[in-house]
C-alpha cells in the first residue's frame, strides 16, 4: 500500500511539475520596456517609470546594501 502511495505521489508531482512554469526571475532593467506590457497584463499598476528611472527617484532607489556584501529590496 505503501508503494502505491509513493507512485502515486511521484507521479502527481511529475505531472505538476511538467505544467508548472517558471517565467519569473532576474531580469536586466534594459529589459523593462520589453517585460512591461506582460506585467501589467498580470495586474502591475504602476508605471514603467516608477519602477526603473534613471533621472529620477523609482523603485530602484530602494535597494540597499547590508554589511557592504549583501543587497535586498525594502519595499
Amino acid at each position: 500500500m505503501t508503494m502505491r502511495k509513493t507512485l502515486l505521489a511521484l507521479l502527481i508531482a511529475l505531472g505538476v511539475g511538467s505544467v508548472a512554469r517558471a517565467d519569473e526571475g532576474m531580469w536586466l532593467l534594459e529589459q523593462l520596456s520589453k517585460k512591461y506590457p506582460e506585467l501589467v497584463k498580470r495586474g502591475l499598476s504602476m508605471k514603467e517609470y516608477d519602477l526603473y528611472n534613471p533621472n529620477g527617484t523609482s523603485l530602484k532607489d530602494a535597494v540597499v546594501s547590508f554589511a557592504g556584501g549583501c543587497t535586498g529590496e525594502i519595499l
